[in-house]
């Protein structure tokens, strides 16, 4: 009787540990990517009128709640606009430039800029896909136009470019880049296959 209840104990164990381990991983309701790939945050109804309980990554859970708001960003922000940031590349430093030449190309061939100013080079993770991108804040001088300054971020993964016009970039970290637009700070990010600026309220 006794090898008998300790037969059914382990059966019982063997089933149960299996759909323990089963356990649902929680992803970004927008782009897939798992607890184990990247922070996520809930935007809750509880605490948003237009929440809807789903989980975000930094990226995509911005654009909702304001950058701001989220735990650890505000901070990351003022870190980043602070100080001068230790993943910027300009010419004054010893830069490999031929690792940005598809971002030159995409100014060039993509958008029919040639000869734009690259006043200051960045890699940064936007997108958060494991890759950083090259990133760009390019001024166009024309004699008989305007000056024209824009970011300019390309994807080396997707071999996508996207830019901002009247935007420059004013720092980043790993995957954080933070910009300046008509006067304002804000985030840059990638949505929809374009670059979006979020303003930090």
């Amino acid at each position: 009787m006794k090898n008998k209840t300790i037969a059914v104990i382990l059966v019982l164990l063997i089933a149960v540990i299996p759909l323990a381990s089963c356990k649902q991983k929680r992803r970004c309701a927008d782009c897939g990517k798992t607890e184990d790939e990247t922070e996520l945050f809930l935007f809750s109804s509880d605490e948003y009128p237009e929440g809807d309980d789903n989980y975000y990554c930094s990226v995509h859970i911005r654009p909702r709640i304001g950058s701001q708001q989220i735990p650890g960003v505000a901070e990351e922000i003022e870190k980043v606009i602070g100080s001068e940031s230790e993943t910027e590349m300009t010419a004054s430093q010893s830069v490999d430039e031929t690792e940005f030449q598809p971002l030159k190309d995409y100014l060039e061939e993509g958008m029919g800029y040639i000869g734009a100013d690259l006043v200051s080079l960045y890699k940064c993770d936007i997108d958060q896909d494991g890759t950083p991108e090259l990133c760009a804040t390019a001024l166009i001088s024309e004699e008989t136009e305007e000056s024209v300054m824009f970011v300019v971020v390309y994807d080396v993964n997707s071999r996508a470019g996207y830019s901002l016009e009247g935007a420059m970039i004013k720092g980043c970290s790993e995957d954080l880049m933070v910009a300046e637009k008509d006067g304002e700070n804000g985030t840059l990010s990638i949505e929809d296959n374009r670059l979006v600026f979020t303003v930090i309220n």
